[in-house]
């Protein structure tokens, strides 16, 4: 009897012990996904560079995490995890390992419930009917305005611009009433493109100015980053050339500052798009060269707009020197470090 007794307590002990360990291996698991969530709060501001350098020392341990939550069936918990570490991955370029990881953590059965956090995960991907479905279900505002961004987003690359105003619109509107100015402003940056692909720049610049102050405010700095450039594509169509490169060179430090090299290099393209204007072919060539083989590496492909314009400037190049020597141009810019080109653009 007493044998019996004491395999009873010793089987409870290791319960008790079974339980603790399973309860301080999910508290680990949960502390990662509050401060990786902290740092896609932080994403857009001064901070971001930080917390970039953070998530890529302490990957190993978010991989981890992400595993534990996988295998203990808890796919939320995995879902609020994955979600800003494929931002963060495709930040740095490793766009097919972020797509991989969201479509790996959709796929686990205990993720499959149509939770705010799927919706997110399903409009990173780029799902953003479905994503817009389940947000619609839970009547959540915010996330019907991002899902319907993305929608624009798709619509503008599609060149359906009334689509792309529409979406937009509604988004802007959602987010206005949410009180929400610089997601409000994502929405107007991007009815800034309609206009700006349409050739109406005077409402072109005054949408990206007012999507440039509400960012400066609310301290994103990436998205200031963008609406500069933007904002300096649209005087350098107006004429106003000294006004484009003041734009231009404003994005640029801000995307050093921030450490942002694909941001750095769509800026580029805009310096090379200066010297086409101003009648310098080859340093043209040289810095297209070196911009978009640098957003080959990131994986980044231009916003319609700024394609829009870098075709149009390239074409004008193409112009002013021979098929040999923009060739040679070319080639050069391709092997031009990050470093060296920005020098070239910066340069008198």
């Amino acid at each position: 009897m007493r044998t019996i007794v004491l395999l009873a307590a010793l089987a409870l002990a290791g319960d008790a012990r079974a339980q603790d360990t399973f309860n301080a291996e999910r508290s680990a698991a949960l502390a990662q996904v509050a401060w990786v969530e902290q740092a896609y709060a932080d994403r857009l501001g001064p901070s971001g560079t930080n917390w970039r350098a953070r998530i890529k020392m302490e990957e190993p341990a978010l991989t981890n995490a992400l595993e534990w939550f996988a295998r203990n069936a808890e796919g939320d918990q995995a879902l609020r995890l994955a979600v800003p570490l494929a931002y963060f991955w495709s930040y740095d370029g490793r766009v097919a390992e972020s797509r991989e990881l969201l479509t790996k953590v959709l796929a686990l059965p205990s993720a499959a419930a149509p939770t705010a956090v799927r919706a997110r995960a399903l409009d990173d991907l780029g799902e953003y009917d479905e994503s817009l479905r389940i947000y619609r279900r839970l009547q959540d505002k915010a996330g019907i305005a991002t899902a319907l961004l993305g929608l624009s987003h798709v619509a503008l690359r599609d060149m359906d611009y009334a689509a792309a105003r529409r979406y937009a619109e509604e988004s802007g509107v959602l987010r206005r009433d949410l009180g929400d100015k610089p997601g409000q402003a994502s929405a107007v940056h991007l009815l800034g493109s309609v206009a700006r692909i349409q050739g109406q720049y005077d409402k072109s610049a005054k949408l990206y100015e007012f999507s440039l102050q509400a960012n400066r405010e609310a301290g994103w700095d990436i998205a200031a980053a963008s609406d500069l450039s933007s904002l300096g594509y649209v005087r350098l169509r107006q004429g106003r050339i000294d006004a484009a490169k003041k734009l231009f060179t404003d994005s640029l430090q801000k995307y050093r500052e921030l450490q942002d090299d694909a941001g750095i290099a769509s800026v580029l393209t805009g310096f090379a798009s200066i010297a086409v204007e101003q009648k310098q072919p080859t340093r043209a060539a040289r810095l297209y060269a070196s911009a978009l083989g640098i957003l080959d590496q990131f994986g980044v492909v231009l916003d319609p707009g700024d394609q829009l314009d870098v075709d149009h400037y390239t074409a004008k190049l193409l112009t002013l020197l021979s098929a040999d020597a923009f060739k040679a141009a070319s080639a050069e810019g391709r092997t031009t470090s990050p470093e060296r080109a920005v020098t070239l653009a910066l340069a008198p």
